[in-house]
């Protein structure tokens, strides 16, 4: 029984590991912020036609100091 759970305990140690290795690829990056952008955003251009006023945050920074994070928004007003 004790050795099940080392077992367990060692697959999803290492799943996580691989997973935050993954996290930090570029690449991986990219397509995470674009899964989300589309998600929240949407694919249909159309949508920001229309007047109005829109603020989208597509960067933020992290609270510890990092060469690589940089804080972004983007502002678009009265449509494109």
């Amino acid at each position: 029984m004790d050795a099940k759970f080392r077992m367990i305990g060692g697959v999803v140690g290492a799943a996580v590991l691989i997973a935050i290795g993954t996290a930090t690829m570029p690449a991986v990056q990219d397509g995470i912020v674009t899964f989300f952008v589309q998600r929240q955003i949407g694919t249909d251009p159309a949508s920001l036609e229309t007047d109005g006023l829109r603020v989208i945050l597509c960067g933020i920074a992290p609270p510890s100091a990092s060469p690589h994070a940089r804080s972004c928004t983007a502002v678009i007003a009265g449509g494109l």
